[in-house]
């Protein structure tokens, strides 16, 4: 009787708009579903990846991948340094035996599996080399790309927009954030708390998305829906959507990968073009 009591007066103390912000909150992580369903998932590695249109459908983003491998013009990325290419089975190697570590304990964690993240102006015969690094440890391994033809967009600026947009990196100044603005919500900090056991970035991201509106349903507008959309925007992936392709170990070598000059931005497409056709085929 407390709780329904409790739920009653936030309702009745709740703005009268707060129905068409609610919806209009649902409608925008709507749309973030339907680019999911499409095979978009969370990225929040590099921003500068190639556009290509959506093609791998929903399968594509279901698969469990343990870790990542971004590939510039100057090498690799080894948490946050950029190392050679050279270095690039090193890097894999050390990422996987943590990812082996951490699903020891964590049965949401994926133990194998590399997506590779290419920047568009990266040598396309870096990216080859790095696939083949991959697989030479009998990794499976995807292309990431980031799709050309998604549908969300950023939400209507809040009251935390340009803070958002300010902060630094870290995880205690989001912690900090996300206490502030969503802690006084017992849905959201279920939902938060949640979100921190999960390990998947793809399923983090899921669940932003299908249980945002029913954390938010007792709290009344408080916190406002656009200050949850803009916190999500910056910080849970949808500012950043991917996609990815699956690249089959013994077609590494086949695929179309132009001239030896060329740049991962100018092969890219019609290596995702070889990768699908060859995939329908199967």
């Amino acid at each position: 009787m407390l709780a329904s009591a409790v739920f009653l007066a936030a309702l009745a103390a709740a703005p009268a708009d707060c129905p068409a912000r609610t919806q209009a909150l649902k409608s925008w992580l709507q749309t973030a579903s339907a680019d999911g369903s499409r095979g978009a998932f969370s990225w929040g590695g590099s921003d500068k990846l190639v556009a290509v249109p959506f093609g791998g459908g929903s399968a594509a983003a279901s698969q469990p991948v343990a870790t990542e491998l971004v590939v510039t013009a100057a090498g690799v990325d080894d948490a946050g340094k950029i190392v050679s290419l050279a270095e690039a089975p090193r890097v894999i190697a050390k990422r996987i035996e943590r990812a082996e570590y951490i699903a020891q304990y964590n049965p949401h964690a994926a133990a194998h599996g590399v997506l590779v993240a290419a920047e568009g102006d990266a040598p396309a015969e870096s990216v080859q080399k790095a696939l083949a690094a991959v697989a030479a440890q009998h990794e499976e391994v995807w292309l990431v790309f980031r799709p050309s033809d998604g549908t969300l967009t950023a939400p209507p600026k809040s009251k935390v927009s340009d803070e958002v947009a300010k902060l630094p990196p870290g995880d205690g100044v989001l912690a900090g954030l996300l206490k502030r603005e969503l802690g006084g919500c017992p849905g959201m900090a279920d939902l938060l708390s949640r979100l921190g056991q999960q390990s998947q970035e793809d399923l983090q991201w899921k669940m932003l998305v299908e249980e945002t509106p029913q954390a938010l349903e007792k709290c009344a507008c408080d916190p406002a829906p656009e200050t949850v959309a803009s916190i999500w925007w910056a910080f849970g992936g949808f500012r950043h959507l991917a996609i990815r392709e699956r690249v089959p170990a013994e077609r590494i070598d086949a695929l179309p990968w132009g001239k030896p000059d060329a740049h991962w931005s100018q092969v890219a497409p019609e290596i995702v073009k070889a990768l699908r056709a060859a995939a329908s085929r199967h």
